[in-house]
């Protein structure tokens, strides 16, 4: 059997009324709620073989039972197609199974061994380096829509992040100025700050330093075989942009 492509189902709205009562007793153990309203609406109209074809012909022929128990997406797609259930006028002495009348054109939703039409695929957000509003380096928070952070993270960073601050002050001991975390700026603002000073003293800082070197040594590949000596070189340089005055020892 083909494949039904699902740009190929229009949306129609097929809601089933509120005050909806089923009225035929008939129809009252029928467990798909939208196939039992259609069946209980349906209208009775002259059989056209161009048009219409019997649920009897495509192998329903034994009870209303084999048309429930379809599967939902089966039904919904072709309601929502704008096709419609019929009753065959003039045969009242057959079974009803046998006198249900489909659209022609929506049996391929139906018949027996179909496939259904196929689901679309979700759109899955595209990765956008360093967050699509902003990220806080070392701590991997980002930013909302509305650049903020959520209260749990906006505590946890200042507090952190505060404490950090005094660990590299009191590790490199030196003249450079390094403030701290204001909580009156927005969390934009404390990120600009942040980042800013994890660029320049995330390597002192014991907890960020491997994520330092990931992000500021990206240019090495450290699966490679690459010498240990061109990486401190390369790490030194880097280094001495940040600190013009003084040449920095590594430990590896």
């Amino acid at each position: 059997m083909k494949s039904i492509s699902y740009f190929s189902v229009p949306t129609i709205d097929i809601s089933i009324p509120k005050k909806y009562i089923v009225k035929n007793t008939g129809f009252r153990n029928i467990k798909n709620k939208l196939l039992r309203y259609h069946l209980e609406v349906s209208p009775k109209v002259k059989y056209d073989k161009r048009k219409h074809i019997k649920v009897c012909m495509i192998g329903y022929d034994r009870s209303l039972q084999q048309l429930d128990k379809l599967g939902k997406r089966r039904w919904t797609n072709y309601f929502s197609g704008g096709h419609k259930i019929y009753f065959a006028k003039s045969e009242n002495n057959i079974p009803v199974i046998k006198r249900i009348l489909l659209d022609k054109k929506g049996k391929d939703f139906i018949v027996k061994g179909s496939k259904l039409p196929l689901k679309p695929k979700p759109q899955k957000r595209e990765y956008k380096f360093g967050g699509k509003n902003g990220k806080i380096n070392g701590f991997n928070f980002y930013l909302n829509e509305k650049d903020k952070l959520s209260k749990r993270e906006r505590f946890e960073f200042i507090k952190r992040g505060n404490n950090y601050f005094v660990e590299v002050k009191d590790k490199i001991k030196s003249d450079f100025e390094i403030g701290e975390l204001d909580r009156t700026l927005s969390d934009i603002e404390l990120m600009n700050e942040w980042n800013l000073f994890f660029e320049k003293y995330g390597n002192h800082i014991k907890d960020f330093e491997k994520q330092w070197d990931r992000i500021y040594l990206k240019e090495l590949s450290f699966g490679s075989k690459s010498s240990k000596r061109t990486k401190e070189g390369l790490k030194v340089k880097l280094l001495e942009r940040f600190y013009p005055t003084k040449r920095t020892k590594i430990d590896w």
